[in-house]
């Protein structure tokens, strides 16, 4: 395994999260797969508990989700990602920073762990300052 194919395993559940797509997620999340933040706090498992995030993350309207930091080993990706949930006509829209740690395995990601860094209105377009 690369760092390259480490990276595009987290760029695949990037856009799984900011599309709601995520019918081929058993080509990038391990039957094993951990997410150990999971949804109000218990793990989630395999491919179906992946998906059950990607529902959630798109529940109302699709996030934009951009890259800010990556940190990436042949193991390990951390990245800091900025989310912005923005409904249809409105001038702002709730902005999300997060801190996702995935660790991957044979080109899937087996393991799960993020954190929310901060939460708040920002404008469209515009960018929430850090508090």
């Amino acid at each position: 395994m690369t760092v390259n194919e480490a990276m595009d395993v987290l760029l695949r559940m990037i856009s799984a999260l900011s599309t709601g797509e995520a019918e081929d997620c058993h080509e990038y999340i391990a039957q094993s797969y951990v997410d150990h933040q999971g949804r109000s706090g218990s793990p989630l498992h395999g491919p179906a508990g992946f998906k059950k995030v990607v529902g959630a993350a798109n529940r109302t309207v699709a996030p934009q989700i951009s890259v800010e930091d990556v940190i990436c080993d042949v193991t390990r990706v951390v990245a800091r990602l900025r989310w912005t949930f923005t409904s249809p006509g409105a001038t702002d829209g709730l902005g999300r920073e997060t801190i996702e740690i995935v660790r991957v395995e044979g080109g899937q990601a087996v393991e799960h762990w993020g954190a929310e860094s901060w939460s708040r209105t920002v404008p469209i377009g515009g960018r929430a300052a850090n508090p």
